[in-house]
């Protein structure tokens, strides 16, 4: 099967099907719910095979696997880069929020668990793992998420930490970049795993920063 990256659109299309694909989305064409679930749990199954790579991901077969005309796919999503753009988003868990007032324990924890959910995902693990592999051949989709998933959280979890800083609960000798990699990494390790049966113990793991983190007398 022939390499497919984030520009090609057309790939086994009728005329009609061109046709219908020229003006994605115009008008303000509402998005049917039960097409765009189909699609999506389509593209997260074939994702999910052995062997399945998201250049390999072909349009034609996200349409057969789902049930629907190629045509009703292409008018939603006009190139694989805009489908797995939606994808990623339907798999990604909504940024928790906590307050600034809350326990250190609580809102470390937050952070970390943040980025555990999405490990846990078997979708998800799988998805992102494909496209840590592949991001070459697919920047604007690792720029996106990048831009709209990764950023707003570390930017997020950086106040949180500096914050703690400020307020004397933890070292400000530290960079809280350090500090962030510190948190998350046991956590995003999980992510490349074969498997989830090895979760990590994120209480104790954080309970255990915490107790490095303690300003010094």
């Amino acid at each position: 099967m022939p390499v497919q990256t984030e520009g090609e659109a057309t790939e086994g299309m009728t005329t009609g099907d061109r046709e219908g694909a020229a003006q994605p989305g115009v008008g303000g064409r509402p998005r049917q719910g039960r097409i765009d679930a189909a699609v999506i749990a389509a593209t997260l199954d074939l994702i999910g095979q052995d062997g399945a790579t998201l250049s390999g991901l072909s349009l034609v077969a996200v349409a057969q696997r789902a049930g629907v005309s190629r045509g009703s796919l292409y008018r939603r999503w006009p190139d694989k880069n805009a489908l797995l753009a939606d994808v990623l988003t339907a798999v990604t868990e909504p940024h928790p929020l906590v307050p600034l007032n809350a326990p250190l324990r609580e809102r470390l924890l937050a952070v970390a668990e943040g980025v555990a959910r999405r490990a846990r995902d078997p979708r998800a693990r799988r998805l992102l793992r494909l496209l840590a592999v592949e991001q070459d051949q697919f920047p604007t989709l690792a720029a996106r998420y990048e831009r709209d998933v990764l950023a707003p959280r570390r930017a997020s979890a950086i106040d949180l930490i500096t914050s703690a800083q400020h307020a004397g609960e933890i070292r400000s000798d530290v960079a809280p970049e350090v500090i962030l990699t510190a948190v998350t990494a046991p956590a995003l390790a999980l992510t490349f795993t074969a498997s989830d049966r090895n979760q990590p113990d994120l209480d104790a793991q954080i309970d255990l920063l915490i107790t490095g983190l303690r300003p010094t007398a």
